[in-house]
């Protein structure tokens, strides 16, 4: 009730003109000025804020301003407590009276202002609105300026009014696809839902068709395609699409030329579906039935002939018969093989009679056919005295040379040898001449 009362207290306010103060700024050659309302996009159940605004430009600064705010009520509703004195105001001495009529008519009076503002854009005003119906219009009256001089000269005749829309924010939206044809292809539109207008369109590129349910009007054969139909999901074209030829069902295959030994056959084998295309094939020909005579025996050595007719063709043929090669018979020896000679084997040719050798190793010396080890006589006692050291140290002087060519010593043999090398020659040659003579005898 309270919100009420106070609704009808602002009603009943002032719709006249109030005056405002504002200070005096330098101006341009051309004066300017303007009052327009200004709004924010919305969309439907939104609430948008709106400001009255002033350009101020010219040879004389404002000193009041007056206007009257018309909306539709079925568009926008105004919400009372959000009215403010413009941003660029610094204090109030009075009120802001509001009439709301049938027709939506709102009327804002100023009082005096203790500052002044200057420049464009100045907001004189601030209020918001809940969105009924988008693209709502807001529509300026009455719009009255004058200078701030002390007549308050009018500034009308420099004045230019514009209103204001809510435009659509275009956020409620549904995009709607419009194909005719998949394989053509069409466009994605979408559209505000708020005031329906298109908000954008994009192409969309062809594609195939997509059908869920076929339904075949004519059944496919061996021979000829089939076809099936269907409509398609996106575009609601109807569709045809032709059904792959059937296999072919071959029975079994005939023989329709018998080959010989001298031509290939033909068999051929039909499809049981259609009856008329037909598979046919080569069969190999056969082997010739062919009675041999040998013109010609072979030997070990040299190949034979032989001559045949076949009895199917008469056809005439000869072969050569290859060399049957020697039938050796097993080695037998010839000569035993000994220490110092090889052996001899040979064979003979069950067929023929030539007859093969082949030479055998020699036998393997072993410790009864190989030469004894010589084992040097002992040395007699004297020698061996004389060679230990015990013999008078006089026989060890070097033997010296007599004329004629002897030497001589303490020794009393002849010639270039001691006495004691003289007597251990004697049984060292004995025993060499007994080896030779058993070596030869074993032989």
């Amino acid at each position: 009730m309270k919100a009420i009362r106070k609704a009808a207290a602002i009603t009943a306010a002032v719709m006249a003109a109030g005056a405002m103060s504002l200070s005096s700024f330098a101006a341009s050659e051309e004066s300017a000025y303007k009052v327009y309302a200004k709004a924010e996009a919305a969309s439907v159940g939104d609430t948008v804020s709106v400001s009255i605004n002033l350009d101020a430009n010219g040879e004389q600064g404002v000193g009041s301003a007056s206007f009257k705010l018309l909306f539709d009520p079925g568009e926008l509703e105004l919400q009372t407590d959000s009215v403010k004195a413009g941003s660029a105001l610094d204090s109030w001495m009075g009120d802001i009276n509001l009439t709301q009529a049938d027709k939506g008519s709102v009327g804002f009076a100023y009082t005096t202002i203790s500052k002044g503002v200057s420049g464009d854009a100045t907001e004189l005003l601030s209020l918001s609105f809940k969105v009924l119906k988008v693209n709502g219009a807001l529509t300026l009256e009455e719009v009255d300026i004058a200078a701030d001089d002390d007549d308050g000269t009018s500034l009308n005749d420099q004045l230019t009014v514009s209103g204001g829309v809510v435009k659509c924010s275009h956020k409620n939206t549904e995009t709607n696809t419009e194909i005719t044809d998949c394989e053509k292809g069409g466009k994605s539109v979408t559209v505000c839902k708020d005031c329906g207008e298109t908000v954008k369109t994009e192409d969309i590129a062809p594609a195939e068709h997509k059908v869920d349910k076929w339904t075949e009007t004519k059944k496919a054969t061996c021979t000829e395609e089939g076809e099936q139909e269907g409509v398609c999901t996106v575009c609601g074209k109807t569709v045809t699409q032709k059904l792959p030829k059937l296999e072919h069902q071959f029975g079994e295959w005939k023989v329709t030329k018998p080959a010989t030994c001298t031509e290939k056959g033909v068999e051929e084998r039909v499809c049981e579906l259609c009856g008329v295309e037909k598979e046919t094939r080569e069969i190999d020909m056969i082997e010739h039935t062919i009675e041999w005579t040998v013109e010609k025996e072979a030997s070990c050595t040299e190949a034979g002939v032989k001559k045949g007719v076949c009895s199917a063709c008469g056809g005439e043929f000869t072969e050569e018969i290859p060399a049957l090669g020697h039938d050796w018979g097993e080695w037998e020896t010839v000569k035993e093989p000994t220490v110092d000679s090889e052996g001899l084997e040979s064979r003979k040719c069950s067929r023929c009679g030539e007859t093969e050798e082949r030479s055998v190793a020699k036998l393997p010396e072993t410790p009864e056919t190989s030469d004894p080890i010589i084992t040097p006589p002992e040395t007699p006692a004297e020698t061996t005295a004389e060679s230990s050291g015990t013999a008078d140290p006089s026989a060890t002087t070097a033997p010296t040379t007599t004329p004629g060519g002897s030497s001589s010593g303490n020794g009393s043999g002849s010639g270039n040898l001691p006495t004691g090398a003289a007597i251990a020659f004697v049984p060292l040659a004995a025993a060499l001449a007994a080896v030779v003579i058993i070596s030869k005898k074993r032989k």
